[in-house]
């Protein structure tokens, strides 16, 4: 897919907000702190007012992408799938901000060392490189070095 356009934003907010959702209602009691950073990137899509300022939140800030790298960490089978969902859902998209590359190889480092949804993750290392152009020299080594 094409960079983020004005045809595609509503699109993946949309998916976006259903997998903040089905990752609080997963992590409702178990995990508290990851429920409310899902809420937290929940209300920042819906508070979202026009297709630029939605553009600027998923190309230049980590509103979006933190809330799911949190919930990676959690290493709960079906979060890290849902946030994986999203996060390839954000790379396909061209919506991964440079300043959150360390943040995303190392939490796709994290999950490839304690073999938690090994095929998802690699996956999302694969569409990260092949789609991207902002995967290169050491986060390149780290994510080719991943423990599969």
């Amino acid at each position: 897919m094409a960079a983020l356009d004005n045809s595609s934003v509503n699109g993946l907010l949309g998916h976006l907000q259903g997998d903040f959702k089905a990752i609080s209602g997963e992590a409702k009691k178990r995990l508290p702190a990851v429920k409310e950073a899902a809420e937290r990137g929940f209300i920042r899509i819906r508070n979202i007012g026009s297709i630029d300022e939605a553009i600027k939140v998923l190309t230049s800030t980590d509103d979006i992408i933190h809330p799911l790298l949190f919930a990676c960490e959690s290493k709960s089978t079906r979060i890290v799938q849902l946030s994986l969902g999203s996060l390839q859902r954000l790379i396909t998209h061209k919506a991964v901000p440079k300043t959150c590359l360390d943040a995303i190889v190392s939490t796709l480092w994290l999950l490839s060392e304690a073999d938690v949804e090994s095929l998802k993750v690699l996956q999302t290392i694969l569409l990260l490189v092949t789609t991207t152009e902002i995967v290169s020299g050491q986060h390149l080594a780290k994510v080719s070095l991943s423990d599969f």
